[in-house]
């Protein structure tokens, strides 16, 4: 089980979209997500519940990709918001693409 996971789009050089689109949909999920605006990019984190954080590659006003360090405790979560924009997740360490259906069936 990794504490890696890279989002990425379905769609091969496909950015995941728009990012006030992204930090919108993510906030309604995690309510108590503190954002950090960088260059280039962007890093949201939870700090409650066995958090995490995310790593947002920026173009422009777009998201290119995000790298999370933590997250297997809110595994549905990010399975939710990555079926929503019909992104793919993927476990870093094992090497394979997560079930957005049933997430954590890789670790079974």
């Amino acid at each position: 089980m990794s504490w890696n996971l890279y989002i990425g789009s379905d769609t091969e050089n496909s950015p995941l979209g728009e990012a006030t689109a992204i930090q919108k949909a993510f906030n309604e999920v995690f309510d108590s997500l503190e954002w950090e605006q960088l260059i280039p990019s962007d890093e949201c984190s939870l700090n409650v519940h066995g958090g995490f954080s995310i790593e947002f590659t920026k173009a422009g006003d777009h998201y290119e990709s995000a790298m999370t360090r933590g997250g297997y405790n809110h595994l549905k979560e990010l399975a939710m918001i990555c079926k929503q924009f019909g992104w793919q997740l993927f476990d870093c360490q094992e090497g394979e693409q997560l079930d957005l259906e049933n997430p954590y069936s890789l670790y079974e």
